[in-house]
């Protein structure tokens, strides 16, 4: 190469530096994942609540995968033998089962799953956010500049971000273990949505900084002063995809077919992402300003959705025998409707601003008369529905926001399909996200207008007040969650007019074997309400507990003809007629409500206990062994087969029953007995080392139990002493 190639191959010289990265969003990801998780890791040493004793410990269901395909076919309580129910949510089952098999019974893990649940929720919001307040957002596109990065947008996503993980109304939602489908569902609603965005306004479209549409629509990409910029979608200029070349077309498909795919995982989470076509639907009108035409011309973007949603009603109606059977517990006439429907609206949306006063169980009187309150809420209601419209012309990102808020709630409105607590604070965990964002630019707001640089440290001091208030509320609301007993107790004391509080703490001192407390408080209950055949249950269940037999097959009876042919019910009475040894009157009470529900493995099991006693071993090793067969994950099935081939002289085919039932359910509430037989028969067979390592577990499991602690001695006696 001569010299005067070289000199003019030679790098040139005195280059710029090169740009550092930016790495804000990083930073804000980290603060945000920090704060979500500090928040909440009290919550990991917290144990079960309310439903998740019967959802989680008692649903034989989810502890086999080969159980899927009910999930998908029957109501949320089935395994309880509920036929009419009103909560068609598979997934939610689905993620107990997967739960199960990773973590057992140890609630610890069931914690950290729904801590992680809302910390992925406020990752994805700020993500979300960012485009959403500049679509350009993140770094410059191909053909423009790292310049284009939106200061604003940003800001605007940290700070809404940053107000959901600390809003002291998602207490309920992340604590409790069964409120973990609202997190769920919460994840799959906003990464759709997000699919959906990038699928609708693509990130490279070609503008650049100070660049006009082609109309002329002047595209504001931030100007650094915090203050979210208004979109580039307005009226005035529908902003379209441009057209894309086939892997373009390709990529826009999988956007689209991912967001749909999540909008289903959201319904089957639970029911409150109905609404979600609705949400897309005003994500096109308010953020991107297309007319009704352009709507009603788009009609493929919403079209496989509605077919979801077919789908879905489908499959829901199949499995409750309805969209939503039950109606309870008030039977509401259309003006009653139009009266209390606002009144709910506005209490939620009051929970949102100020969440004060939080409580497991709100006491809600739907208004039947006319009055102040209907009026004033409805007038509410209307001014906020007209400022949706109202900022669709100015500010079209926070017009979708307070749309999000609206339609993600009105699926909890609808009073005579809720029930009792159809004002829930988990209820508003979703809906929030649309709350933040106007929060959050109302700060922003507020910052850049303070008149002078001496001011603004008021805006960041009324920040950091609200921030603390949130704080201040969530520790203090926290520790009443760390059990059912105290849960129940202060929430009775927050609603000692309630019926259904007042036998859930009846519930939790019977679970704490104080029967006197137990007895006092489910007496009240039924004295509140004595048409509810749940208290009558729950009385029967203390009687049988205290050995109070004739006492608690009366109230088992009650309930029965307040609730004709509820399984459960009929599992108690066959209970007090075998453990007062009317093997008959059992057996009849177990057939007639197996001919509501021939697949209840409660059922199976106190007909197969009648029958054995009753001398008909055979029947019942036939039913015990079909009810294994049903339900392989029922330990106290297996217990039951095995007792009776162990009586019959079969012990290795009993051993066989044990372990096998102990591996379908290790952590079952009735493993300790599995553990017991199996060290007895080992001791009788002299497997010694074998009979000490049950005992030892039933030891663990069950302190004390029966004369657990002579035959462990007498074991381990041996092993030291051979010759004995």
């Amino acid at each position: 190469m001569s010299k005067r190639n070289k000199r003019e191959a030679a790098p040139p010289q005195n280059l710029p530096p090169a740009p550092r990265p930016d790495r804000t969003s990083l930073w804000h990801i980290l603060v945000l994942s920090a704060a979500a998780v500090a928040l909440y890791v009290p919550t990991l040493w917290y144990s079960w609540v309310s439903d998740d004793e019967s959802e989680v410990l008692q649903d034989t269901l989810i502890r086999s995968f080969r159980n899927v395909p009910r999930l998908f076919a029957h109501s949320v309580w089935f395994f309880a033998g509920a036929k009419t129910d009103n909560y068609y949510r598979p997934l939610k089952l689905l993620a107990y089962s997967v739960e199960y098999h990773l973590f057992g019974f140890r609630p610890v893990f069931w914690h950290l799953a729904n801590v992680l649940a809302n910390l992925a929720v406020v990752v994805v919001i700020y993500l979300l956010v960012v485009e959403l307040a500049s679509p350009l957002g993140g770094e410059a596109s191909a053909g423009g500049s790292p310049a284009l990065r939106d200061v604003g947008g940003r800001s605007l996503a940290f700070w809404t971000a940053l107000l959901f993980a600390f809003h002291a109304i998602h207490v309920e939602a992340v604590t409790w273990i069964s409120a973990g489908n609202d997190l769920f569902c919460g994840v799959a609603l906003l990464v759709s949505l997000w699919l959906y965005h990038r699928y609708r306004f693509p990130l490279n479209l070609p503008f650049a900084e100070g660049d006009t549409a082609a109309d002329g629509t002047g595209v504001d990409t931030g100007s650094g002063t915090g203050v979210p910029p208004v979109t580039t979608c307005t009226n005035s200029s529908t902003v379209h995809p441009p057209e894309s070349p086939a892997p373009g077309r390709r990529r826009h498909l999988l956007l689209y077919s991912g967001s749909v795919l999540l909008f289903v995982a959201g319904l089957f989470f639970k029911e409150t992402a109905i609404t979600f076509p609705a949400v897309i639907a005003g994500y096109d009108y308010f953020y991107l300003g297309e007319s009704w035409r352009e709507l009603a011309r788009g009609w493929r973007h919403y079209l496989a959705y509605f077919a979801a949603l077919t789908a879905y009603l489908a499959l829901r109606v199949h499995a409750l025998s309805g969209f939503a059977p039950e109606s309870k517990p008030w039977h509401m006439t259309r003006f009653d409707l139009v009266l209390s429907v606002p009144v709910l609206a506005v209490k939620y949306l009051w929970a949102t601003l100020l969440p004060i006063h939080l409580n497991y169980w709100h006491v809600y009187h739907p208004v039947l008369s006319l009055g102040w309150k209907p009026s004033a809420a409805a007038a509410i209601c209307l001014f906020l529905v007209w400022a949706v419209f109202w900022l669709r012309r100015r500010q079209p990102l926070l017009s979708f926001a307070l749309g999000w808020f609206w339609l993600t709630l009105i699926p909890v409105l609808y009073i005579p399909k809720v029930g009792f607590n159809v004002f829930t604070e988990r209820y508003l965990y979703i809906p929030t996200f649309g709350f933040c964002i106007l929060a959050a630019w109302g700060w922003l707001w507020l910052r850049t207008r303070l008149p002078g640089r001496r001011l603004r440290p008021l805006a960041y001091a009324a920040l950091l007040g609200l921030l603390a208030f949130y704080c201040s509320v969530v520790f203090r609301r926290l520790p009443y969650w760390r059990d059912g007993r105290t849960l129940m107790m202060r929430t009775a004391q927050q609603s000692p007019d309630s019926p259904q509080i007042v036998a859930y703490v009846s519930e939790a001192y019977k679970d704490q074997e104080q029967f006197p407390e137990a007895l006092r408080y489910a007496r009240l209950a039924i004295q509140d309400d004595p048409s509810d055949s749940y208290f009558r249950d729950n009385l029967g269940e203390i009687y049988m507990l205290e050995g109070r037999y004739p006492e608690a097959l009366a109230n088992f009876y009650d309930a029965v003809k307040l609730q004709p042919g509820f399984p459960p019910f009929w599992v108690n009475i066959g209970a007090v007629y075998n453990a007062t040894h009317q093997w008959q009157k059992a057996e009849e009470a177990c057939r007639r409500g197996l001919a509501n529900a021939p697949e209840s493995s409660m059922l199976l099991d106190q007909l197969g206990i009648a029958l054995a006693n009753n001398g008909q071993g055979k029947q019942a090793e036939a039913v015990w062994r079909h009810a294994v067969q049903a339900f392989p994950e029922d330990l106290e099935s297996h217990v039951n087969l095995a007792t009776y081939l162990y009586q019959s002289g079969h012990l290795d085919e009993a051993v066989h029953e044990l372990v096998a039932g102990l591996k379908a359910s290790p952590d079952a509430p009735y493993a300790f007995a599995a553990h017991y037989k199996l060290g007895y028969i080992y001791e009788q067979e002299g497997r010694w080392e074998a009979a000490e390592r049950e005992y030892e577990e039933t030891e663990e499991l069950k302190p004390g139990f029966g004369d657990l602690p002579a035959r462990l001695s007498a074991v381990r006696a041996h092993l030291a002493s051979p010759r004995l």
